[in-house]
This record gives structure tokens, C-alpha cells and sequence, in this order.
């Protein structure tokens, strides 16, 4: 099965996953994308300013989701 990586990107920061997530297809790591940005809405603290990026194991983007607060 695939590895993701998830990185969270802000204006003038980029946080990035060192070891990744093993899951099974694109679909499963978009549901994990919005349970990281749910997790985070839950926290506070962020603004507009905030994408997950999602790679693969072969670092190609798969996906880019950004936070969005309003839809919260």
C-alpha cells in the first residue's frame, strides 16, 4: 500500500510529515486530510492561510486542501 505525507503549508511556513501515513488509495488519504484539518479547527488558532498538501511515495502531489473556517 501507498505511503502519504501530509504537509501543512501556511503564508510563511511549511510543516512537513517526515514519516507518512501507509494507506490504502487517494480516497483514504483525502479522509485523512479532513480529519487533520477537523483536528485543527477543534484546536483554533487558524486562519485562511492554512493547505494540506498531500504527497505519495513517489512525491508526487496527490491533493491540496485548504482550510477553510467558514465551513466549519
Amino acid at each position: 500500500m501507498p505511503r502519504y505525507f501530509f504537509i501543512a503549508r501556511r503564508t510563511a511556513t511549511e510543516t512537513y510529515d517526515p514519516h507518512g501515513t501507509v494507506l490504502s488509495d487517494n480516497a483514504a488519504a483525502f479522509a485523512h486530510a479532513e480529519s487533520i484539518i477537523e483536528d485543527l479547527r477543534k484546536m483554533g488558532g487558524f486562519n485562511d492561510d492554512l493547505t494540506i498538501d498531500v504527497k505519495n511515495d513517489l512525491d508526487e502531489r496527490v491533493l491540496s486542501m485548504p482550510f477553510l473556517p467558514a465551513c466549519a
